[in-house]
């Protein structure tokens, strides 16, 4: 049939989105017409065997895009075996048809986010295969139910009638005749077939978007070794959300990676700098690597180049933390990992660096090391103690990460990563503006490849402005700081109560975590100025029920408590002392309006590029005494 037609595509079943793809969220859209859970309880394994015996085709082909099938094998030849009523028969069709609708739409969401970080719109279409099932009996035993056909209407993007719906699935009658074996595909089953293409795939005609080269880069990545992922985190991740079993303290999330990250783990260079603007995987990119030494019994040590990187670093070394105790509980011998501050802010701390690194590996032959937020910045200490590691330890692994590329040991291997993962696009939009990116010191994004569930939220501005408010700045505002907290209460910030929260967010996430609502430690307050101490909005803020801590980055405690989310409360502090971590709500108060001459160099780029959800701005506009 595909020379029949001209036709070029690739078929595979159970494609490489692993049972990881199970874990992705529905939209807002999909959680109310199909509750998340597990398989419903009046549906036996015996029969129904949810996931067992059910296989997952892709088709990607050369003109249309992409289709995903879902095949349900199981359960109605063994009710057949025994002479089971037409009745019984229909309940159980309705029942696998509501069990296929779950399982497509979390292909789908899998899918298209691989899809999108290449071509955005491009057709991603579905459907219902049931080889032991005739069109004919499927249709009589969906016609009186309106429910699920509304419900298959809306899976399979289809009118909401039997007859349409059957058009568009695979049946027993697609594949072989009545008076054939199964296994015969005879020419009537073709025709049936050749009008299933028709109807599903190329009735609109070719797909402008895919081209050649997004062909050959769709089926490297699906044929590719890795593209999903479990990785540690410690709060609500942006995709979706779990506890492995025996450490009910530990959370993972499941995500995507990229084509330019799976690309250096799979070279897996032993020396590699990335670069790139912030939010792009970069922490991701040092913490898989670090996960895989780990986990062939090697010991790593998360390097802490100046006190800048503090924040980075306590996050990525207690995220290997996580992964060596998850691995030791599961009964595997992994390696060690260690903390090594370097303090190099000065050249004559370099040798004394060099020196304690060089003991660190006199009992091994190699040593495995990862730096995020590697500097200090605007020098070239990075580099001297890189390459004088190098002459001193020819075996030497290690990743380092920074957004300034300028930090890039000669040499070297490169990576720069440009595909947002991390913030909205608006945020994106914002953060690209910063002096940094236009002057070219940091490579700007690719927001071709921005996931839809990137694309809002708008973000909210409180005005230091008009009756009520001082004449000093926005954290000397008594009126700015009862406006600011009565904001991250709207958001649900600290709020108990699920369906309050539910009702106060406008954003479909679909993609991130949200079950548990926002808390007060998923909030950042940053401010262009190190003198946040003394605000006087903050005790505005806790009289609404809304605790405040300042960032004190003198206080190492205080700093780990920040990078690893201790303390429920909300953090302020300068937007520097924050590089490499993120939060959910990121407030940013500034006395300048952005769109005026002034602002302060990286106030973007290390600011508002911390947010993944809720961007709120408070700033007096530039004209304003």
């Amino acid at each position: 049939m595909a020379e029949a037609q001209t036709e070029v595509m690739v078929i595979l079943g159970q494609p490489r989105l692993g049972d990881r793809s199970l874990q992705t969220p529905f939209t807002a859209a999909d959680a109310q017409m199909f509750p998340r859970n597990s398989p419903p309880s009046t549906l036996t394994q015996s029969l129904v065997g949810w996931g067992k015996g059910d296989f997952s085709l892709l088709l990607v082909t050369r003109n249309y895009g992409l289709v995903v099938c879902q095949m349900k094998m199981m359960g109605v030849s063994y009710l057949r075996s025994f002479k089971q009523p037409e009745e019984k028969l229909d309940v159980f069709i309705r029942k696998v048809a509501r069990q296929a609708m779950q399982q497509i739409l979390l292909r789908e969401r899998s899918v298209r986010s691989v899809v999108n970080q290449y071509a955005p719109g491009l057709a991603v279409r579905k459907t219902l295969g049931l080889p032991f099932v005739t069109s004919q009996e499927f249709v009589g035993a969906v016609s009186g139910d309106l429910t699920l056909l509304q419900e298959l209407s809306y899976c399979l993007e289809t009118n909401a009638s039997a007859a349409d719906i059957a058009e568009v699935c695979l049946f027993a009658d697609h594949f072989s005749s009545s008076d054939q074996k199964q296994s015969d595909v005879t020419r009537e089953a073709l025709i049936r077939l050749k009008e299933w293409w028709v109807r599903r795939v190329a009735g609109s005609g070719p797909d402008s978007l895919m081209t050649s080269e997004l062909y050959d880069l769709l089926l490297a990545w699906f044929c590719g070794h890795l593209m999903s992922v479990e990785l540690p985190c410690l709060s609500e991740p942006r995709l979706s959300l779990s506890v492995p079993e025996g450490a009910s303290d530990d959370r993972c999330a499941h995500i995507t990676l990229s084509r330019q990250q799976v690309n250096q783990l799979h070279a897996a260079p032993p020396r590699l700098f990335v670069s790139g603007p912030p939010g792009t995987g970069k922490t991701t990119l040092l913490l898989l690597a670090a996960m895989d030494w780990l986990d062939r019994r090697c010991d790593v040590t998360v390097v802490i180049t100046w006190r800048k990187a503090r924040p980075a670093s306590y996050l990525l070394h207690t995220l290997l933390q996580q992964h060596v105790r998850r691995r030791t509980l599961a009964g595997k011998d992994v390696g060690t990992v260690n903390l090594e501050e370097l303090k190099m802010e000065k050249d004559k701390n370099l040798k004394r660096s060099l020196k304690r690194l060089r003991k660190a590996v006199s009992s091994r032959k190699q040593l495995f090391l990862v730096a995020d937020e590697a500097g200090p910045d605007r020098t070239l200490i990075f580099q001297t103690l890189c390459l004088n590691l190098c002459a001193h330890i020819p075996d030497l692994r290690l990743w380092a990460a920074s957004t300034d590329y300028g930090h890039a040991p000669l040499g070297w291997q490169m990576e720069f990563l440009n595909i947002p993962v991390r913030s909205p696009l608006k945020v994106v939009g914002e953060v690209s503006r910063d002096k940094e990116i236009l002057t070219g010191k940091v490579h700007t994004y690719d927001r071709r490849g921005i996931p839809r569930h990137q694309q809002g939220p708008s973000h909210t501005t409180v005005w230091h402005i008009g009756e009520g408010h001082s004449k000093k700045t926005p954290h000397d505002c008594v009126q700015c700081g009862r406006e600011l907290a009565a904001c991250l209460q709207s958001l649900g910030v600290g709020v108990v109560d699920h369906s309050v929260v539910a009702s106060m967010t406008s954003y479909d996430k679909s993609s991130h975590a949200t079950s548990s609502g926002l808390r007060f430690k998923d909030v950042f307050i940053l401010f262009t100025t190190t003198l946040v101490t003394t605000a006087v909005c903050w005790p505005a803020c806790e009289k609404r029920n809304v605790p405040v801590s300042t960032i004190n980055e003198s206080d190492v405690s205080d700093v780990e408590d920040v990078a690893r989310g201790t303390s429920d409360v909300v953090r302020a502090g300068h937007w520097d002392a924050v590089r490499g971590l993120e939060r959910r709500v990121v407030v940013y108060v500034s006395r300048l309006n952005f769109s005026e001459e002034g602002e302060p160099w990286f106030s973007r780029l290390r600011g508002l590029s911390r947010c993944t959800e809720h961007l709120l701005r408070v700033y007096q506009p530039f004209d304003s005494t």
